[in-house]
């Protein structure tokens, strides 16, 4: 990861996304983590409570969300040097997947 840590635009999209990533993950440990019932997932304003799951699948939400983002570095890393805007285009897709993630964890825990 040489090259990712070399640029500083890369290094900000990734760093940024991964720290965003963290908190979202501690913010579900601190606010999920206790609960042995079930969360909504999804609520709709005219049917109700659409899904109901549990706390494992949030969990593996931001696990999904993770291999993601590394998958989008391992990429970036291996596009650099032929292409360099595909590398800074996937550094910043996954900093707005994190923020979307985070959005998610946010809404959820809205919900419940």
């Amino acid at each position: 990861m040489y090259k990712v840590i070399k640029d500083k635009y890369l290094r900000a999209a990734f760093g940024s996304g991964f720290f965003i990533m963290l908190f979202s993950l501690i913010f579900s440990i601190v606010r999920f983590g206790y609960r042995s019932q079930s969360l909504i997932i999804h609520f709709d304003i005219y049917k109700g409570i659409d899904f109901v799951s549990s706390k494992e699948a949030v969990f593996a939400f931001l696990i999904m969300v993770l291999i993601m983002m590394l998958i989008n570095l391992v990429l970036s890393e291996f596009v650099y040097n032929r292409e360099r805007f595909l590398s800074y285009l996937f550094a910043y897709l996954t900093l707005i997947i994190s923020i979307f993630s985070f959005i998610v964890i946010i809404v959820v825990n809205s919900v419940n």
